[in-house]
Formats: C-alpha cells, sequence, structure tokens
C-alpha cells in the first residue's frame, strides 16, 4: 500500500475570530475529508486489484475512477 494512503488526513488549526475565519475552516475540513475518501477510494481499488489478481497499477489507468486520486495522493 503506498504510503500516502497510510497517512492520516490532517486540518490545520485555526482560531474562528470572525465569520470568514469559520469559512476558511470549514472549507478546510471540507478539503480534508475529500482527500479522506480519495485515500479511502484509492486504497479499495488496490485491493480489489489484488484480489482480482491484476497489479496495483491498474488503478492508475484512465478508465478507473481512482486514476486522479492516485496520481495526486503525493499533492
Amino acid at each position: 500500500m503506498p504510503e500516502p494512503l497510510r497517512q492520516p488526513v490532517t486540518v490545520p488549526e485555526r482560531r474562528a475570530e470572525t465569520l470568514a475565519d469559520v469559512g476558511v475552516i470549514l472549507t478546510d475540513h471540507v478539503q480534508a475529508l475529500d482527500r479522506a475518501n480519495g485515500q479511502i477510494i484509492a486504497t479499495d481499488c488496490i485491493l480489489d486489484a489484488v484480489e482480482e489478481g491484476q497489479p496495483a497499477q491498474v488503478c492508475l489507468e484512465p478508465s478507473r475512477n481512482t486514476s486522479m486520486t492516485l496520481e495526486n495522493m503525493s499533492n
């Protein structure tokens, strides 16, 4: 399993002093949730591929839903 998929998704700590700050905090959490869900999808793809006797690289094929997720894991 690629190392980036095994890392927790963190959210930066911010102080909420204004309504705009709350909006930034919510955005941080939505982005973290999207990344965590992407990691779960990518992990599932890799596990499915291995169970089917295929190399994990099939998850990088454009026809797979996870291709963008795996390519962007390092971002």
